[in-house]
């Protein structure tokens, strides 16, 4: 049995626990990154993760850009003015490419499959 002095120190440990488990977080500086997006079905999970604050979790602040043309954006992203841009790739990423700007491609958004 516990004598009523480490029943006390226990109850108010476990108050001291409660308290620092329930303390709300303090608040997290995100990084916030500008996002092209165009009107196409491909893209919405972008908007569904900004939407149930998926990015916000991961700590990015996500503002969306709308823009209807790919080639547009080009020159924003290499001024610093956008910072990713959901796309094929565009003849103007590679021009930059080849004179030296600092570009970087992720190609994941297409599948072939020679089966049939």
């Amino acid at each position: 049995m516990l004598s009523a002095v480490n029943r006390q120190r226990t109850s108010v440990s476990f108050l001291l626990l409660l308290t620092a488990c329930s303390t709300p977080p303090e608040q997290v500086s995100r990084t916030k990154i500008r996002v092209v997006t165009q009107p196409y079905l491909a893209l919405a999970p972008i908007h569904i993760a900004v939407a149930e604050s998926l990015f916000a979790k991961h700590g990015l602040d996500v503002e969306l850009v709308p823009m209807t043309r790919p080639s547009d954006a080009v020159p924003l992203l290499l001024s610093g003015e956008l910072d990713v841009l959901s796309s094929t790739a565009q003849a103007g990423m590679f021009n930059a490419a080849a004179r030296g700007e600092p570009v970087r491609m992720v190609a994941e958004r297409g599948f072939y499959s020679t089966a049939s």
